[in-house]
């Protein structure tokens, strides 16, 4: 377009703009490298790991987990078990309890009459989460989540039971062609709702082959596990069935036979008080290491609630320290610990539920909701001294390089006014020199002149350093 050219302006629809644009709405679609902890079908633990995978991908596939989730929230007497399949790429999820209501209709904002199934699976900027003046701890917040699911599957199937009623419809090609509702009456009565969809894989950038495939249900089984642990539900996923779980539990399959402490901290003096779990283990400093589930999200990339625990405990750890520090080393003099070394030293597993939460971005990823929002969520002075048990070993170790890297900057240094010291003439890798010791001028002397006849004695100054002590040490041998 030359620079006189004027562009024109043009509208996308709603779903054409979604597929535009998708990291607005999901995250990227081009694949990169994530790390995050995965769960390893084969090795039956969490691996932290790098994942080749589009953030929109992995995002599409959450959003119906999360539904699932959200149902249990509401109605937790009736939700009891969530069962997950992958099938020749066709993914399924499964939950029992109360189904979409199917004994009244709804309008859209264009005043089309809909079963309110058909509204939430394919309409957009549809849910029942808008209501700011009430608790919002759910996973959904915006009205994209089961839509843009939707457009970004080649096919997509809604299937819910409410009582007697069954209503079932079918979405094709990005939610631009779709069948009417099939409503029929059932003689068993039963609550149930599943979504099973086939992803558009090659808009992701990624080929369902054996590999991929293997990746995709280890995500699938992550979500799986991390859904057993924020639940009370049953949960089966690629025939795995993995029942309910334990936070410590869960907490075990990332760490392992490492320490760790556990505890549920709640917010003091609040009427929303929402408890939250949370796992505190050890590791080797070299990053950062979280697991952070919020409304059973997971948000893999971290957030404010791990950073605000791990500067809690910083803070409250920091009086110990010291006088462990002085009555170890006499003084805090030369020590300098940053409390960022020692935040990475904390591998922190947290999760529980946030009102009406902020994140990062759509992908939600990470969360970004005020710190100020956790400042109730005050830690027991017992549990705080179990973490300085499980960080002592750690920040003695910091301590221990503190020295031994004042020790390297010293030895660095060049050395002046030392009396009768003739230091060997190495300026590298000093552990292969030596260093004479001897008693009196005089006999250094005749050492010094030896090691110079490197010809005769095949000594050499390169390696061999001569000091004169005054006096006989003591012998205490």
């Amino acid at each position: 377009m030359s620079g006189e050219e004027r562009s024109i302006p043009i509208q996308l629809t709603q779903i054409a703009h979604v597929k535009a644009r998708p990291s607005v709405y999901i995250g990227s679609k081009t694949p990169e490298l994530i790390k995050m902890w995965v769960f390893n079908s084969d090795q039956k633990i969490f691996v932290h790991q790098h994942v080749y995978v589009a953030p929109g991908f992995f995002k599409i596939i959450d959003e119906i987990i999360v539904n699932a989730i959200d149902q249990y929230v509401h109605f937790p007497r009736h939700v009891r078990n969530l069962i997950i399949t992958l099938q020749n790429g066709i993914i399924t999820i499964r939950n029992d309890g109360r189904g979409f209501n199917l004994r009244d209709k709804t309008r859209t904002v264009n005043g089309e009459e809909v079963w309110i199934p058909e509204l939430c699976a394919g309409h957009m900027l549809s849910g029942d989460n808008y209501d700011d003046t009430t608790s919002r701890i759910t996973g959904g917040t915006n009205g994209i989540g089961m839509k843009a699911t939707n457009i970004f599957s080649k096919k997509f199937v809604l299937i819910t039971q409410d009582g007697n009623t069954a209503f079932r419809q079918e979405f094709r090609n990005s939610l631009t062609e779709k069948n009417p509702p099939e409503i029929r009456t059932m003689a068993k009565s039963d609550n149930f709702t599943k979504v099973s969809f086939m992803p558009d894989y090659e808009f992701f950038g990624h080929t369902y082959d054996e590999a991929f495939e293997k990746l995709v249900q280890n995500l699938l089984m992550t979500r799986a596990y991390q859904t057993a642990a924020f639940t009370k539900l049953n949960v089966t996923c690629c025939g795995v069935n993995i029942g309910k779980l334990s936070f410590r539990d869960f907490c075990k399959l990332h760490i392992q036979d490492n320490p760790l402490e556990t505890t549920i901290v709640e917010r003091e003096e609040s009427a929303s008080n929402y408890p939250i779990q949370l796992g505190i283990s050890v590791t080797n400093g070299d990053y950062p290491m979280s697991v952070l589930l919020v409304n059973g999200l997971f948000h893999y990339g971290g957030g404010t609630m791990i950073d605000f625990f791990k500067s809690q405990i910083i803070s409250k750890i920091k009086p110990m320290m010291v006088k462990w520090i002085e009555k170890k080393f006499g003084s805090t003099d030369n020590f300098s610990l940053n409390p960022e070394k020692i935040k990475n030293c904390m591998f922190v597993i947290a999760m529980g539920h946030v009102d009406k939460p902020e994140f990062e971005s759509q992908a939600k990823a990470v969360l970004k909701t005020d710190k100020k929002y956790f400042k109730g969520y005050v830690l027991s002075d017992d549990f705080i001294k179990k973490c300085w048990n499980l960080l002592k070993n750690t920040i003695n170790e910091l301590c221990n390089s503190s020295i031994r890297k004042k020790l390297t900057a010293t030895s660095n240094k060049k050395l002046i006014n030392i009396s009768y010291y003739e230091p060997a003439r190495l300026k590298t890798n000093k552990t292969q020199a030596s260093l004479f010791v001897v008693e009196g001028v005089s006999a250094a002397g005749s050492l010094s002149n030896a090691i110079s006849k490197t010809s005769i004695t095949g000594l050499s100054n390169k390696y061999y350093g001569v000091f004169a002590i005054r006096g006989v040490p003591l012998n205490v041998i």
